[in-house]
């Protein structure tokens, strides 16, 4: 029962989403200016931080908040044509009057477009180089970031009507430089962050995989004619559904899965995930995987919160900054030490290996294996190691410099033992994560493949 409530909550939340987007265009189409459709997108976060926050635990709260939402979206944004009130002879005004309403207008509206041009350029400047990270930064809480990722990653300064509202005739206001204004308002497009809530939605999933395709791969000359064959919409497509431990999908629509399918769809990942980014010398690029991931799922926030680090490590690598190259490594080390490591040991630090079973391998591959074709290259060709303090002794607290190179290859090899066993004084065989977590997922396909109701999609 709570199941089947989880799944009606987040219906209704997609679908509140979806009117709210089709009212951003609206509006947005009618002329809206900058000060009206950010209550629009404010609405849209919180139709999204219920969709990620809603388990079966809460459901019962979630479902009455979205309800209460609902009706408040409805009075605020879709009032029946009954219900606008009707409007009153509209005095005439003197053309003194009409010269200063539209001078006080003009200012208005001058003033909003300063703003959105200032929010733009800041836009710009975070795009360009991603603050400085330390290590302290590194372990920024889950918590601090949430309220703020939902909107860097889909919102811009913007206004809203109020439909209540009937429209009065004043004098057209001259009109602002599309230009400045157009290009800092939010257009939600299907395929965008914040559009993709469900793996099985085959129109969401479809208009993820092709916005990843054609703003990440399709004007790439690097790729190599292997990596193009491998790089498609139809392939990313199936990569996103395994890797999310759903079963592909054929040409003729149906499911299949065999004994090399998540190898096959592993080689998809790792090329782009791993491998394009370092195709050319001397210019890197990053494709941010938590794209691959259900938006605003615990997994897709973490892999977002290593995708901002590699972003800045990309730029810096780019700009030949080697003060911030090693801050970018530094701040991956202190991640990789804490959250895969110790295993989320620490308060505000997160436990992956928790994560959802089918998910892990993904996780894993999306946030540690990208070091390797970009840190470790510079590292190896510039001779300069970073190191972290970590903890030597856990009885002690005595610290100690360990690479983060050696970091990373005892994560892949499995070399160093249990934190909890050494700090129980037990002996432990080392874990090959990566290794358990594939065998998990193909175990999990395996077994929904063997027990598949016959069916096609088309």
């Amino acid at each position: 029962m709570e199941i089947e409530l989880v799944q009606e909550t987040k219906k209704m939340c997609e679908d509140i989403f979806k009117s709210l987007k089709a009212k951003h265009a609206e509006l947005k189409e009618g002329g809206a200016n900058v000060t009206i459709l950010n209550e629009v997108v404010s609405d849209m976060n919180k139709v999204i931080e219920i969709y990620k926050e809603v388990n079966e635990e809460n459901v019962l709260e979630k479902n009455i908040e979205v309800i209460n939402l609902k009706d408040t979206l409805d009075e605020k944004y879709f009032v029946k044509e009954e219900e606008v009130p009707e409007l009153e002879e509209p005095v005439e005004e003197t053309e003194e009057e009409k010269s200063e309403e539209t001078e006080d207008e003009e200012d208005e509206e001058k003033k909003s477009n300063k703003t959105a041009v200032a929010l733009g350029a800041a836009g710009v400047v975070l795009l360009g180089g991603i603050a400085v990270h330390t290590g302290l930064e590194a372990r920024r809480s889950r918590a601090e970031k949430a309220s703020t990722e939902v909107v860097e990653e889909t919102s811009r300064s913007i206004e809203v009507v109020n439909p209540t509202e009937a429209p009065v005739e004043t004098p057209a206001p001259t009109e602002a430089p599309k230009e400045e204004t157009e290009s800092n308002e939010l257009k939600l497009v299907l395929g965008e962050y914040g559009t993709f809530f469900d793996v099985n939605d085959e129109e969401q999933l479809n208009a993820r995989a092709k916005y990843i395709f054609d703003n990440y791969f399709a004007n790439n000359e690097t790729l190599t004619e292997q990596q193009k064959q491998l790089i498609t919409v139809e392939n990313i497509a199936n990569t996103i559904r395994i890797m999310n431990g759903v079963l592909p999908i054929n040409e003729e629509g149906y499911e299949f899965f065999d004994g090399m399918t998540l190898n096959d769809y592993t080689n998809v990942l790792v090329e782009a995930v791993i491998n394009v980014p370092s195709n050319v010398n001397d210019h890197y690029t990053y494709f941010p995987a938590y794209l691959l991931t259900v938006d605003g799922s615990e997994e897709s926030d973490f892999i977002k919160s290593y995708s901002e680090i590699y972003d800045k490590l990309i730029y810096s690598l780019n700009e030949h900054d080697d003060e911030q190259v090693q801050d970018a490594i530094a701040c991956l080390g202190f991640k990789f030490y804490n959250e895969w490591y110790l295993q989320g040991m620490y308060e505000g630090d997160v436990n992956p290996h928790l994560f959802n079973t089918e998910l892990k391998y993904l996780t894993f591959i999306s946030t540690i294996e990208p070091y390797n074709t970009t840190a470790r290259e510079w590292h190896l060709s510039e001779k300069k190691p970073v190191c972290i303090y970590a903890c030597k002794d856990y009885e002690t607290g005595e610290k100690a410099l360990v690479s983060v190179n050696d970091i990373v290859v005892a994560l892949e090899t499995g070399a160093w033992n249990n934190v909890g066993a050494k700090l129980g004084d037990m002996k432990v065989e080392p874990v090959q994560w990566l290794a358990e977590y594939y065998e998990a997922l193909n175990d999990s396909l395996s077994w929904k493949y063997d027990h598949r109701e016959v069916k096609t999609l088309k």
